[in-house]
């Protein structure tokens, strides 16, 4: 029996070889190209949340330029701590347009002098009014109706006959409310463009 050949140890040698390179180069590039892949996603994906900041900041951008006028009249809607008497004559007021006679029972205020501008605090006043129905009732509407952010709370409503008339007797209401607006810390006289709650 011959034994084999150099030549065909040679030859059963290179296939084999070839298959190893061969199957080497293929993880090689299969773990390249999965590098790759990863590398261009994690890459697509950092581009993806840059494109969708970009977006968020635009639109940010236009809803600041189109709320201007209106965070303008935002500090409208709160009376001014170092001006808390524009309150009061506010309240005052009232009396000479409603027809009633309107009174101020007492005040109360946050101190807001050494508040960081934008602190919210709260004003409020006691008050009574007297007259006929209707003017009571337009009273009441008048105070709900403050050109502030106001509530107005604990309404007590009382009716007594005027004396002396004739049948059918005059009634004269009394209303007592607490009537309470914010109260806004500027630190100057202008007011501020942003608000701490």
């Amino acid at each position: 029996m011959k034994h084999p050949s150099r030549l065909h140890t040679s030859l059963f040698l290179v296939p084999i070889a070839v298959f190893l390179m061969s199957a080497g180069l293929y993880v090689y590039l299969y773990v390249e190209t999965r590098m790759l892949a990863d590398e261009t996603m994690t890459s697509r994906a950092a581009v993806d949340a840059e494109e969708a900041d970009l977006v968020q900041t635009k639109d940010l951008l236009d809803l600041y330029q189109m709320t201007a006028s209106s965070r303008t009249k935002l500090a409208e809607f709160f009376v001014p701590a170092q001006k808390a008497i524009i309150f009061i004559k506010t309240v005052e007021s009232i009396s000479s347009s409603s027809g009633a006679t309107v009174s101020i029972a007492s005040i109360s205020a946050d101190s807001l002098e050494t508040a960081e501008p934008g602190t919210v605090g709260k004003i409020t006043a006691h008050v009574e009014a007297g007259g006929s129905w209707t003017d009571v009732m337009r009273t009441l509407a008048m105070f709900e109706a403050l050109p502030y952010e106001s509530s107005v709370d604990h309404v007590s409503l009382n009716t007594s006959i005027i004396q002396g008339e004739r049948p059918p007797a005059s009634r004269r209401w009394q209303m007592s409310l607490d009537v309470s607006a914010s109260m806004l810390a500027t630190g100057t006289d202008t007011p501020p463009a942003v608000i701490n709650p």
